[in-house]
């Protein structure tokens, strides 16, 4: 191998390589990365065993072809420490050159034979997400994912794809995102994705992004880059019926405003006081926050309601992940009762929050 290369062009592999490579393995090829060229184009290739990547660097001069399996962390280091235009790779007995304009390194290797065979083969699509709706599907979905182990299919999105359309589901057990798409799928297919995943998924989204589901694997592909991981275990719950459908009170705002009103309020409670009480009547909303050692906060906030008085008490950090990530202007909250799920509506995402209790 003896290639000359754009360092940014690889700086951007490696930051996205870097993502799959475990920090510790009780393999230390897993903690390699593989280069391999094919005459035109250089790939960097990634694997934990559980997930796969393998990008296309098309800035490249290619002297002689050849592969190598390096240091991932070193590598990035060099690539990422070194301030020239481009950089040459080159092999070197057993060891990797690595040449700046006023700079070596010299980097050791592994066996090729030891790397583990990455599929890069990809089944037949099942669907295509535009890279900014895909961005807009994973944030939104994101913020209700289980961050501990609780049920295990809980750790992960729910990707469903049908006649309907394109749906992202998460949940952590006290609240539920559901994100929306209109699209043409080619089948019906649905899969749990790792939440680990999703934003590398996030990362490589910057053009049209293909999905082909397996029964335990999941391929994602753009012109540059295929991602294959394995699915989560596990039944997602029937989602559809956690979504009130039975509310008798709605009120209407503008996210931009109603986001500062509960962070505001947010600022003096604690774990103790247990979330902020949201009363609404005619006149609007007053969002109120204490704690028994920090105090007590009232905002009072104009919006438009309908129906009975009614208090409510939500966990404030759960409000503020969800009107983050809603894009329009006005955001509906809907609700039966002081003690059942509130569900805020937006355009395409629907966000289901249990209440909590004072006690």
């Amino acid at each position: 191998m003896n290639i000359t290369i754009n360092r940014a062009s690889l700086l951007d592999a490696m930051n996205l390589a870097a993502q799959v490579i475990p920090s510790r393995s009780p393999k230390p090829v897993l903690q390699c990365v593989k280069l391999a060229t094919d005459g035109q184009t250089l790939a960097v290739l990634a694997t934990n065993l559980s997930a796969s990547l393998k990008l296309t660097v098309r800035e490249v001069t290619i002297e002689a072809t050849g592969e190598v399996v390096t240091p991932a962390d070193k590598l990035h280091a060099i690539v990422r420490a070194e301030n020239c235009d481009t950089l040459c790779l080159s092999l070197s007995g057993d060891s990797l050159l690595v040449k700046g304009s006023d700079s070596q390194y010299k980097l050791s290797t592994h066996p090729i034979a030891d790397y583990p065979i990455i599929d890069v083969e990809i089944p037949e699509r099942d669907f295509v997400v535009e890279a900014s709706v895909l961005n807009r599907l994973i944030s939104q979905s994101m913020v209700a994912v289980a961050s501990e182990a609780t049920r295990f299919a809980f750790n992960g999105v729910l990707v469903k794809v049908g006649l309907d359309g394109l749906e992202f589901v998460a949940t952590d057990g006290r609240r539920m995102a559901v994100t929306y798409h209109n699209t043409n799928a080619f089948k019906a297919k649905q899969a749990i994705i790792p939440r680990e995943i999703l934003p590398l998924i996030g990362k490589l989204a910057f053009e049209d992004v293909q999905f082909a589901i397996e029964e335990n694997r999941v391929h994602i592909s753009t012109r540059d880059a295929i991602l294959s991981t394995n699915l989560v275990e596990g039944q997602f719950p029937p989602y559809e019926n956690v979504i009130p459908k039975d509310t008798n009170k709605k009120m209407t705002a503008s996210t931009a405003d109603l986001l500062t009103a509960v962070r505001r309020a947010s600022l003096l409670t604690s774990e103790e006081s247990r979330g902020v009480v949201l009363s609404f009547n005619k006149r609007g909303l007053v969002i109120t926050g204490s704690s028994p050692t920090q105090g007590e906060a009232v905002v009072t906030f104009p919006c438009k309601y309908e129906g009975a008085d009614m208090e409510i008490r939500f966990n404030p950090d759960f409000l503020i992940d969800a009107l983050k990530v809603i894009e329009t202007d006005e955001v509906t909250l809907k609700m039966l009762a002081f003690n059942r799920p509130g569900v805020i509506v937006s355009r395409d995402f629907k966000y289901v929050l249990m209440p909590v209790s004072a006690e």
